[in-house]
């Protein structure tokens, strides 16, 4: 199983998401959260292809669920998600991954 935390930033909330390698195809996705928006994305997640998902953003169901459920378009949950995905498939190394701003108005 892998866990990532996501903190989104001024918005306050944080999310936990799980997945779990079901089988060659598939990954069992857990999501707690506080956000309804993110809440209401990861009841329809449930089993997902992950490698449909990473084949692009344009057919990912995961960014296609997201845009349904998600209104802030810099949400950098379904992001997490993403990578949390790579890593269980042994696709990528456990990394975490910063955004920082280095100057603001």
């Amino acid at each position: 199983m892998t866990v990532v935390r996501v903190e989104a930033g001024v918005c306050g909330f944080v999310t936990d998401i799980e997945v779990q390698k079901r089988d060659k195809q598939h990954m069992d996705v857990r999501v707690l959260t506080k956000c309804d928006m993110i809440a209401a994305w990861a009841e329809e997640l449930g089993v997902i292809n992950w490698m449909e998902n990473l084949k692009s953003m344009k057919h990912s169901f995961i960014f296609q669920c997201a845009s349904s459920h998600i209104r802030h378009a810099a949400c950098p949950v379904p992001v997490a998600l993403l990578k949390a995905v790579e890593v269980e498939a042994g696709l990528a190394l456990a990394a975490d991954v910063t955004i920082s701003f280095l100057e603001h108005p």
